[in-house]
């Protein structure tokens, strides 16, 4: 297989580990653990954000290892928040569509510098009062949240979430690849989301959760995203080809 070849070309570049020298892992530690202490507080719009904390990690994707996903979050602690979530999507206003996929774009370019040039919009999806955006360029996947957390007293929307895959392709076979579940899992605002790819011929994709929700995706020029409002997994995950046939499980990759 073309990616199991490329990631094994991958690591058989890695150089072979070795002890660090005495007292160095404490060294680099403390150091980290300094710049972390040192970073300064953002406001991205000083007008509608409270100060925030960004944290970057690393988690395998769902395609066997051949994609990897970056996400970078600035969320706030709030009260209870998406009241108005909706298990089912709506159209989002093209104009809104216009501006967030562009401030998406710029946000994901500013938390990975290695973001490829040539992002651009390919889904947008609209629950309630929160639209999530999906940006795409080859083998590169983002998704972009600006309202995730509740938003205080004073505040327009609540903190951010912006999640990059690389490496993203679908396999022959596969009609629904999930490329990622990101979220915030615990706390009165959890949230999770659901992403990924999908074949010409997927009408549509339902993520049902741990907590027996079904959540209608918003599939469209071959992606899907979907979310809800608390820290649940995903259960399984159906889609309906577009002569209104069942997909086959074995052509599902991801959490289901």
């Amino acid at each position: 297989m073309k990616g199991k070849n490329s990631m094994s070309t991958f690591m058989a570049m890695i150089p072979e580990t070795r002890d660090l020298p005495e007292g160095r892992e404490d060294a680099m530690l403390a150091d980290l653990l300094a710049s972390l202490d040192s970073e300064p507080e953002q406001n991205s719009t000083p007008s509608r954000r409270l100060p925030w904390r960004r944290y970057s990690l690393l988690a395998s994707a769902a395609a066997a290892g051949a994609a990897v996903m970056v996400l970078a979050t600035n969320v706030l602690g709030a009260d209870p928040a998406y009241a108005s979530w909706t298990a089912k999507p709506a159209s989002a206003d093209a104009h809104l569509v216009r501006t967030l996929g562009a401030q998406c774009i710029s946000r994901v370019r500013d938390a990975f510098p290695s973001a490829p040039r040539g992002l651009k919009p390919v889904t947008s999806e609209r629950r309630g009062d929160y639209t999530t955006m999906l940006v795409a360029t080859g083998g590169t996947v983002s998704l972009c949240a600006d309202w995730v957390g509740a938003a205080s007293k004073d505040q327009a929307r609540g903190g951010t979430l912006e999640g990059m895959t690389t490496g993203a392709r679908l396999d022959e076979g596969v009609s629904v690849l999930t490329l990622g579940v990101p979220g915030q899992v615990n706390g009165s605002d959890a949230v999770r989301f659901a992403y990924g790819m999908t074949a010409p011929n997927i009408k549509s994709v339902v993520v049902t959760t741990s907590k027996g929700v079904d959540v209608t995706a918003t599939v469209a020029d071959g992606y899907f995203v979907a979310w809800w409002p608390s820290g649940a997994e995903i259960a399984r995950i159906g889609a309906v080809d577009r002569a209104g046939n069942p997909v086959s499980p074995s052509a599902i990759q991801g959490p289901r």
